[in-house]
């Protein structure tokens, strides 16, 4: 007799959230007219067909698509095309979780690079280091002697001659925790929210509950720094509809983002990426 540790959920999985289907309404909040749209899960390397075939979709209107392609991909890119010709692109967008996406043409540059720092936490940001896409270190810290207090804002002039919009930012808090943030166009932006990382669990252990109605056969799970796959966590073991189990990701690497992978007795398999196993202390599967 297989033994399965069942533990008492008092966490409740951001993928528990996930809707029933990936229908998903895509409306059009700008004032131009959409002329094509694309999407592709994350196994596709094209965009492929335009979603919106002869149709277009005005300023204020909207459309639903069913993202369920029989993959079981829940990350998607998608990009919108308008009249003007101009077009926007968003990476990775949850369709398991999102009922309506936003989509508007690419906001006009701003003839300057000034831009708010906002400290929206109610720590004390103690320094801020930013650096161009042409850099290669930190540099000085731009808050100097100066602290940023929660509920605070000042203001930074990214002109720096060489041109660049993308930025990383990295703020340092006093209680010793920093939050980085890549790639951050500082010519559309004029507003940044900065907070310290959610506090990180004190272990690794997460507990997986299979809700799917199916038996999981095999569960694999690798850190970002692994590139494949390994052992069958499961072993001699199975996990059935309704049951949960407990694993211990502290392999010593440190890590906290896993990639997950389940196979089930039907033959279907479901994967997750970028699986903070710091931060979840349950996850859910349907």
């Amino acid at each position: 007799m297989r033994t399965l540790l069942t533990i008492l959920i008092l966490t409740i999985s951001t993928v528990a959230a996930q809707a029933q289907n990936r229908w998903m309404t895509i409306e059009n909040v700008s004032n131009d007219t959409m002329t094509e749209f694309y999407a592709s899960n994350e196994g596709q390397s094209s965009w492929g067909r335009d979603w919106l075939g002869q149709g277009v979709l005005y300023g204020g209107q909207n459309i639903d698509f069913n993202f369920d392609d029989g993959s079981g991909y829940c990350s998607w890119d998608m990009k919108a095309i308008f009249e003007d010709g101009s077009e926007f692109v968003w990476n990775q967008v949850d369709v398991c979780v999102e009922s309506t996406w936003f989509v508007g043409p690419p906001a006009v540059q701003t003839e300057d690079r000034w831009m708010t720092i906002e400290n929206t936490s109610n720590t004390t940001m103690i320094e801020f280091y930013a650096s161009n896409e042409g850099q290669s270190s930190w540099g000085r810290d731009w808050l100097g002697r100066n602290v940023l207090y929660g509920g605070q804002n000042t203001e930074f002039n990214f002109d720096d001659g060489s041109g660049y919009c993308s930025w990383d930012m990295k703020a340092v808090f006093d209680n010793g925790s920093e939050a980085v943030w890549n790639q951050v166009n500082v010519c559309i932006e004029t507003t940044w929210f900065v907070f310290p990382p959610a506090p990180q669990a004190q272990n690794h252990w997460m507990t997986i509950e299979n809700f799917t109605g199916d038996t999981m056969i095999e569960f694999y799970a690798s850190n970002e720094n692994q590139n494949s796959w390994g052992r069958d966590w499961l072993g001699q073991d199975v996990l059935y509809a309704n049951q949960n189990l407990s694993f211990d990701f502290d392999d010593g690497s440190g890590h906290c983002i896993w990639d997950l992978k389940a196979i089930f007795a039907q033959g279907s398999e479901a994967n997750w990426t970028r699986v903070n196993v710091c931060v979840e202390s349950t996850w859910s599967i349907r």
